[in-house]
This record gives C-alpha cells, structure tokens and sequence, in this order.
C-alpha cells in the first residue's frame, strides 16, 4: 500500500497518518462485511481483531470492537473509524455508523430503527 499512499497523498491532500488509518480502517471494515455477509459476523470480529489487535507500525490504531446492546438485550458489535472515509462532507446528516463523529446514542438509535 504504500507506493499506492505515497501516490495519491499530494491529491488527497492527506498525509501519511491518516492515509494509513483509512487502509487500517478499510481492512478491518472489509474483514467485518464479509463475516456479516456469509451470516459469521462473530468470527469475522475476532479474525479481524486478530488480525490488527492493537497499533503497530504503519498502522496506529487497532480493530477496536466493541459492543453495544439495544433495548431487547441483543448485543452488536461496532467500531469508531480511527480515519475517516470523508462521507460527511457529501451527506452531513447520514454520517456512516462508524464515523468519529457518530456517537453510540445515534448508533443505538439506528439499530432500534
């Protein structure tokens, strides 16, 4: 990834840091999607948590899952971006579920919803 990195940094007008962070974040969000679309999200978490279990270089941060539990008692798993896919600048309201910005109030609400 990194000749990729060093390539569209200067148009992105992003630096190292947060370029790595969106590669971090992207992997463990596709690790994720895949585990919820073959019906395993559980073990997706742990693979993906295995995977980037903490900051290591050039990535600093790890998967960091957690859980959050709605009124029924059922628990779901999510994660605070530790970059940003930048989707609250086209749609400010609709700001993605694992967006900085997106508190666990409003995760909780939309998946009561």
């Amino acid at each position: 990834m990194g000749p990729l990195l060093d390539a569209i940094g200067p148009v992105t007008r992003r630096r190292s840091r947060a370029l790595w962070g969106m590669v971090a974040d992207d992997l463990v969000s596709g690790v994720w999607y895949l585990g919820r679309t073959l019906g395993r999200e559980d073990d997706a978490v742990r693979a993906a948590t295995r995977l980037l279990p903490t900051a290591m270089t050039p990535y600093h941060d790890g998967a960091g899952f957690r859980h959050l539990t709605i009124d029924d008692g059922r628990r779901h798993p999510t994660r605070t971006r530790t970059g940003c896919c930048m989707y609250y600048t086209i749609r400010p309201d609709e700001a993605c579920g694992t967006c900085p910005r997106t508190c666990d109030a409003e995760r909780l609400r939309r998946l009561q919803a």
